[in-house]
């Protein structure tokens, strides 16, 4: 390996480093200050369904990507079969975990002892799915070390999703839905 390129993936690192830094601290600032603000409007009540909701969302997502950004970045040449596999792949998870989620609500109700939460996992559920879309393309990004993109994605998404649209639902009364 040469000098340059050795320095030049030494400081695209930590550009990297700095961009993902940036885009974490960024989303944890427009999370705390929107949940600050919606936490105040929302009852206790809506809080919990929310957050049962996201738990067993974020299980289902456990296993809907099933190691597909992982194999994408790491794959030694990457070309476009290799990548519609890996889409393929990933979407057929996502289909699969979002109707076992869906099917599943039911249990989840019971779980966590909350009557009302199938009815705020149904329209959750489509976030498994959006997910297994979006993983391959998130891979490419990194596989690419595009941490400025990255970065910057997530913190937009962050404070338009939580800061304009969340907040801006809650204190129209739009109760749990504006999460």
């Amino acid at each position: 390996m040469s000098h340059n390129h050795k320095k030049n993936l030494t400081q695209r690192s930590a550009e990297g480093f700095g961009w993902t830094f940036f885009g974490a601290g960024g989303q944890a600032v427009t999370t705390l200050f929107s949940f600050a603000i919606i936490a105040r409007i929302l009852t206790p009540s809506e809080l919990g369904l929310v957050s049962a909701a996201m738990i067993s969302v974020q299980f289902a997502q456990l296993f809907g990507s099933m190691g597909i950004r992982p194999a994408l970045v790491q794959k030694e040449k990457l070309d476009s079969d290799d990548f519609m596999t890996g889409f393929i792949i990933s979407v057929f998870f996502g289909v699969i975990f979002t109707t076992l989620l869906i099917l599943t609500m039911d249990m989840f109700a019971v779980l966590f002892k909350m009557e009302e939460l199938g009815e705020v996992i149904l329209p959750m559920a489509g976030i498994v799915l959006l997910a297994a879309i979006h993983a391959p393309f998130e891979a490419l990004l990194y596989r690419n070390l595009k941490f400025k993109s990255i970065s910057t994605i997530e913190f937009s998404s962050s404070l338009i999703g939580m800061c304009l649209v969340a907040v801006t639902l809650a204190m129209n009364g739009m109760g749990l839905w504006s999460l």
